[in-house]
Protein backbone atom coordinates (compact mmCIF):
# COMPACT_ATOMS: atom_id res chain seq x y z
CA UNK A 1 0.00 0.00 0.00
CA UNK A 2 3.04 2.41 0.18
CA UNK A 3 4.27 1.85 -2.68
CA UNK A 4 0.91 2.69 -4.33
CA UNK A 5 0.69 5.84 -2.21
CA UNK A 6 3.90 7.23 -3.21
CA UNK A 7 3.08 5.97 -6.89
CA UNK A 8 6.40 4.58 -6.37
CA UNK A 9 8.10 1.65 -8.17
CA UNK A 10 9.59 -1.28 -6.51
CA UNK A 11 12.05 -3.49 -7.56
CA UNK A 12 12.21 -7.35 -6.40
CA UNK A 13 14.53 -10.24 -6.70
CA UNK A 14 12.23 -13.10 -6.83
CA UNK A 15 13.57 -15.81 -5.31
CA UNK A 16 11.18 -18.23 -1.96
CA UNK A 17 13.76 -17.89 0.47
CA UNK A 18 12.14 -20.94 2.43
CA UNK A 19 12.25 -22.79 -0.38
CA UNK A 20 15.91 -22.43 -0.88
CA UNK A 21 17.00 -22.17 3.10
CA UNK A 22 15.29 -25.68 3.46
CA UNK A 23 16.94 -27.31 0.36
CA UNK A 24 19.99 -26.32 1.32
CA UNK A 25 19.85 -27.71 5.09
CA UNK A 26 18.13 -30.97 2.94
CA UNK A 27 21.35 -31.47 0.97
CA UNK A 28 23.30 -31.57 3.88
CA UNK A 29 21.76 -33.34 6.24
CA UNK A 30 20.98 -36.06 3.47
CA UNK A 31 24.53 -36.50 1.79
CA UNK A 32 27.39 -33.83 2.88
CA UNK A 33 30.15 -34.97 0.45
CA UNK A 34 27.72 -34.52 -2.23
CA UNK A 35 26.30 -31.46 -0.88
CA UNK A 36 29.49 -29.51 -1.18
CA UNK A 37 29.38 -29.49 -4.79
CA UNK A 38 28.16 -27.08 -8.43
CA UNK A 39 25.10 -29.15 -8.60
CA UNK A 40 23.54 -29.03 -5.31
CA UNK A 41 23.75 -25.34 -5.08
CA UNK A 42 21.52 -25.35 -8.33
CA UNK A 43 19.23 -27.69 -7.15
CA UNK A 44 18.79 -25.71 -3.93
CA UNK A 45 18.01 -22.99 -6.48
CA UNK A 46 15.38 -24.59 -9.00
CA UNK A 47 12.99 -22.85 -10.83
CA UNK A 48 10.14 -23.42 -8.59
CA UNK A 49 11.86 -20.71 -6.02
CA UNK A 50 11.51 -18.33 -8.52
CA UNK A 51 8.04 -18.66 -9.98
CA UNK A 52 6.49 -18.43 -6.62
CA UNK A 53 8.39 -15.21 -5.74
CA UNK A 54 7.25 -13.90 -8.97
CA UNK A 55 3.47 -14.88 -8.44
CA UNK A 56 3.36 -13.69 -4.82
CA UNK A 57 4.55 -10.24 -6.11
CA UNK A 58 2.18 -10.30 -9.03
CA UNK A 59 -0.33 -11.44 -6.52
CA UNK A 60 0.21 -8.44 -4.14
CA UNK A 61 0.46 -5.86 -6.94
CA UNK A 62 -3.17 -6.58 -8.31
CA UNK A 63 -4.44 -6.74 -4.42
CA UNK A 64 -2.85 -3.21 -3.64
CA UNK A 65 -2.34 -1.61 -7.47
CA UNK A 66 1.23 -1.21 -6.88
CA UNK A 67 3.71 -0.48 -9.84
CA UNK A 68 6.01 -3.27 -9.26
CA UNK A 69 9.69 -4.62 -11.41
CA UNK A 70 10.92 -8.20 -11.11
CA UNK A 71 14.76 -8.18 -11.64
CA UNK A 72 17.04 -10.29 -13.38
CA UNK A 73 14.60 -13.22 -15.04
CA UNK A 74 16.19 -16.50 -15.57
CA UNK A 75 13.47 -18.63 -17.15
CA UNK A 76 10.89 -18.47 -19.73
CA UNK A 77 8.40 -19.99 -18.01
CA UNK A 78 8.49 -16.68 -15.19
CA UNK A 79 8.30 -13.99 -18.25
CA UNK A 80 5.27 -16.07 -19.37
CA UNK A 81 3.60 -15.35 -16.13
CA UNK A 82 4.92 -12.04 -16.10
CA UNK A 83 3.03 -11.36 -19.39
CA UNK A 84 -0.35 -12.62 -18.47
CA UNK A 85 -0.16 -10.44 -15.68
CA UNK A 86 0.64 -7.53 -17.81
CA UNK A 87 -2.07 -8.75 -20.38
CA UNK A 88 -4.48 -8.21 -16.92
CA UNK A 89 -3.16 -4.68 -16.65
CA UNK A 90 -1.06 -5.24 -13.87
CA UNK A 91 1.19 -2.49 -13.90
CA UNK A 92 4.39 -5.01 -13.96
CA UNK A 93 7.82 -4.66 -15.96
CA UNK A 94 10.60 -7.41 -16.13
CA UNK A 95 14.29 -7.82 -16.98
CA UNK A 96 16.79 -9.87 -17.80
CA UNK A 97 20.78 -9.87 -17.50
CA UNK A 98 22.91 -10.51 -20.56
CA UNK A 99 24.56 -13.75 -18.38
CA UNK A 100 21.00 -15.22 -19.06
CA UNK A 101 21.16 -14.91 -22.51
CA UNK A 102 25.01 -16.05 -23.23
CA UNK A 103 25.73 -18.35 -20.55
CA UNK A 104 23.84 -22.00 -19.82
CA UNK A 105 24.16 -23.99 -16.24
CA UNK A 106 27.25 -25.98 -17.90
CA UNK A 107 29.07 -23.33 -18.09
CA UNK A 108 28.57 -22.78 -14.10
CA UNK A 109 29.17 -26.68 -13.57
CA UNK A 110 32.02 -27.08 -15.66
CA UNK A 111 34.14 -23.53 -15.98
CA UNK A 112 33.24 -22.76 -11.93
CA UNK A 113 32.04 -20.24 -9.59
CA UNK A 114 32.57 -16.82 -11.63
CA UNK A 115 29.25 -18.29 -13.44
CA UNK A 116 27.44 -18.39 -10.18
CA UNK A 117 24.66 -16.17 -9.76
CA UNK A 118 21.17 -16.02 -8.76
CA UNK A 119 18.56 -17.27 -9.55
CA UNK A 120 21.08 -19.16 -11.18
CA UNK A 121 22.19 -20.24 -15.08
CA UNK A 122 19.27 -22.40 -16.42
CA UNK A 123 19.78 -25.05 -20.15
CA UNK A 124 20.16 -23.81 -23.29
CA UNK A 125 16.19 -24.28 -24.41
CA UNK A 126 15.57 -22.09 -21.14
CA UNK A 127 18.24 -19.30 -22.77
CA UNK A 128 16.75 -19.42 -26.27
CA UNK A 129 13.30 -19.12 -25.21
CA UNK A 130 14.37 -15.82 -23.00
CA UNK A 131 15.23 -14.20 -25.92
CA UNK A 132 11.95 -15.02 -27.61
CA UNK A 133 10.37 -12.81 -24.29
CA UNK A 134 13.28 -9.79 -25.20
CA UNK A 135 12.21 -9.46 -28.24
CA UNK A 136 8.23 -8.92 -27.36
CA UNK A 137 8.87 -6.65 -24.66
CA UNK A 138 7.49 -8.39 -22.13
CA UNK A 139 11.29 -8.39 -20.43
CA UNK A 140 11.50 -4.79 -21.44
CA UNK A 141 15.06 -4.38 -20.10
CA UNK A 142 18.16 -6.00 -20.51
CA UNK A 143 20.80 -4.99 -17.42
CA UNK A 144 24.12 -6.50 -15.89
CA UNK A 145 23.47 -7.14 -12.03
CA UNK A 146 27.01 -6.31 -12.21
CA UNK A 147 28.53 -8.53 -8.83
CA UNK A 148 31.61 -9.79 -8.99
CA UNK A 149 32.03 -10.29 -5.45
CA UNK A 150 35.97 -10.52 -3.93
CA UNK A 151 38.08 -12.56 -5.98
CA UNK A 152 39.53 -14.92 -3.56
CA UNK A 153 35.81 -16.21 -2.20
CA UNK A 154 34.75 -17.01 -5.77
CA UNK A 155 35.91 -20.37 -5.77
CA UNK A 156 34.99 -23.72 -4.62
CA UNK A 157 38.25 -25.86 -4.28
CA UNK A 158 38.30 -25.38 -0.14
CA UNK A 159 34.61 -24.61 0.81
CA UNK A 160 30.84 -25.48 -0.64
CA UNK A 161 30.03 -23.92 -3.41
CA UNK A 162 27.11 -22.51 -2.19
CA UNK A 163 29.35 -20.74 0.27
CA UNK A 164 31.56 -19.28 -2.40
CA UNK A 165 29.09 -15.98 -3.39
CA UNK A 166 27.84 -16.12 -6.83
CA UNK A 167 26.83 -11.96 -8.93
CA UNK A 168 28.40 -11.99 -12.62
CA UNK A 169 30.43 -9.11 -13.25
CA UNK A 170 29.34 -7.57 -16.49
CA UNK A 171 28.34 -3.72 -16.76
CA UNK A 172 31.24 -3.01 -19.19
CA UNK A 173 30.89 -6.01 -21.60
CA UNK A 174 26.83 -6.17 -21.38
CA UNK A 175 26.01 -3.71 -24.41
CA UNK A 176 28.88 -6.27 -27.04
CA UNK A 177 27.72 -8.86 -25.49
CA UNK A 178 23.86 -8.37 -26.07
CA UNK A 179 24.95 -7.05 -29.84
CA UNK A 180 26.55 -10.03 -30.50
CA UNK A 181 23.83 -12.05 -29.39
CA UNK A 182 21.13 -10.23 -30.81
CA UNK A 183 22.26 -8.53 -34.26
CA UNK A 184 25.14 -11.07 -35.53
CA UNK A 185 23.59 -14.49 -33.79
CA UNK A 186 19.73 -14.13 -34.07
CA UNK A 187 19.14 -11.33 -37.09
CA UNK A 188 17.78 -8.79 -34.29
CA UNK A 189 17.46 -5.35 -35.66
CA UNK A 190 19.80 -2.97 -33.36
CA UNK A 191 16.86 -0.86 -32.82
CA UNK A 192 16.20 -3.34 -29.97
CA UNK A 193 19.50 -2.78 -28.41
CA UNK A 194 18.42 1.19 -28.05
CA UNK A 195 14.87 -0.29 -26.63
CA UNK A 196 15.88 -2.55 -23.96
CA UNK A 197 19.24 -0.49 -22.95
CA UNK A 198 17.86 3.48 -23.00
CA UNK A 199 14.24 4.14 -23.90
CA UNK A 200 12.50 1.46 -22.08
CA UNK A 201 14.22 1.90 -18.48
CA UNK A 202 14.12 5.60 -19.08
CA UNK A 203 10.35 5.63 -19.34
CA UNK A 204 9.74 3.23 -16.69
CA UNK A 205 11.88 4.86 -13.87
CA UNK A 206 10.51 8.47 -14.88
CA UNK A 207 13.73 10.30 -16.47
CA UNK A 208 12.93 9.54 -20.18
CA UNK A 209 12.96 13.21 -21.72
CA UNK A 210 16.25 14.09 -20.00
CA UNK A 211 17.74 10.48 -20.90
CA UNK A 212 16.69 7.62 -23.19
CA UNK A 213 16.57 9.04 -26.68
CA UNK A 214 19.10 10.84 -29.16
CA UNK A 215 16.62 14.20 -29.14
CA UNK A 216 16.59 18.05 -28.62
CA UNK A 217 16.44 18.61 -24.66
CA UNK A 218 17.79 15.48 -23.88
CA UNK A 219 21.30 14.64 -22.08
CA UNK A 220 23.77 14.07 -25.19
CA UNK A 221 24.10 10.53 -23.87
CA UNK A 222 25.40 8.18 -26.56
CA UNK A 223 27.75 5.46 -27.91
CA UNK A 224 30.24 5.02 -31.09
CA UNK A 225 30.05 1.31 -32.01
CA UNK A 226 31.73 -0.26 -34.38
CA UNK A 227 29.81 -3.75 -35.57
CA UNK A 228 32.81 -5.04 -37.21
CA UNK A 229 35.24 -5.06 -34.61
CA UNK A 230 36.49 -8.77 -33.51
CA UNK A 231 37.99 -8.94 -29.93
CA UNK A 232 38.19 -11.23 -27.26
CA UNK A 233 37.23 -10.25 -23.52
CA UNK A 234 40.40 -9.98 -21.34
CA UNK A 235 39.48 -8.99 -17.72
CA UNK A 236 42.51 -7.62 -16.54
CA UNK A 237 42.16 -4.82 -18.86
CA UNK A 238 38.30 -4.06 -17.65
CA UNK A 239 37.80 -0.81 -15.63
CA UNK A 240 36.83 -2.90 -12.58
CA UNK A 241 37.97 -3.07 -8.91
CA UNK A 242 37.62 -6.75 -8.99
CA UNK A 243 39.35 -7.92 -12.22
CA UNK A 244 36.78 -11.49 -12.51
CA UNK A 245 34.03 -12.13 -15.16
CA UNK A 246 32.30 -15.07 -16.31
CA UNK A 247 32.58 -13.28 -19.88
CA UNK A 248 36.47 -13.53 -19.51
CA UNK A 249 37.78 -15.50 -22.90
CA UNK A 250 34.46 -14.71 -25.15
CA UNK A 251 34.88 -13.78 -28.41
CA UNK A 252 32.89 -11.00 -29.82
CA UNK A 253 32.39 -9.26 -32.86
CA UNK A 254 30.94 -4.97 -32.19
CA UNK A 255 32.79 -3.08 -29.70
CA UNK A 256 32.52 0.39 -28.31
CA UNK A 257 35.14 3.17 -29.69
CA UNK A 258 33.70 6.04 -28.00
CA UNK A 259 31.62 6.91 -25.41
CA UNK A 260 29.38 10.74 -24.78
CA UNK A 261 27.81 11.41 -21.60
CA UNK A 262 25.95 15.15 -21.55
CA UNK A 263 27.93 15.73 -25.07
CA UNK A 264 31.24 15.44 -23.32
CA UNK A 265 33.45 12.55 -24.74
CA UNK A 266 34.41 10.21 -21.76
CA UNK A 267 35.98 6.64 -23.24
CA UNK A 268 38.23 6.46 -26.33
CA UNK A 269 40.50 4.40 -27.79
CA UNK A 270 40.34 2.49 -24.45
CA UNK A 271 41.03 4.79 -21.81
CA UNK A 272 38.37 6.49 -19.88
CA UNK A 273 38.78 10.55 -20.41
CA UNK A 274 37.20 11.84 -17.01
CA UNK A 275 37.60 12.18 -13.63
CA UNK A 276 35.54 10.07 -11.48
CA UNK A 277 33.34 13.35 -10.78
CA UNK A 278 32.04 13.55 -13.95
CA UNK A 279 28.35 11.69 -12.98
CA UNK A 280 25.34 13.39 -11.59
CA UNK A 281 23.13 12.35 -9.46
CA UNK A 282 19.50 11.71 -11.44
CA UNK A 283 16.63 11.65 -9.84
Amino acid sequence: MTIKKLNSLAGFHCEDFSIVNYEKKRLLKENPPKSQGRQAFLNSKHLSCEIIAVRNIIELAEETGARVHICHVSHPKVAEIIEEAQLRGVDITAETCAHYLTFTEKDYLEKGCAFGCAPPLRDEKSREGLWEYVKKGVLSCVVSDHSPGVKENRNDENKPAYKSGYGISGVQTMLPVFYDGAVNKRGCSPELIAREFSANPSRRWGIYGRKGAVKVGFDADFVIFDPNKEWVVDENKLFYKVKLTAFNGLKLKGAVEKTFIRGTSVFENGEIMVSEKFGRLVK
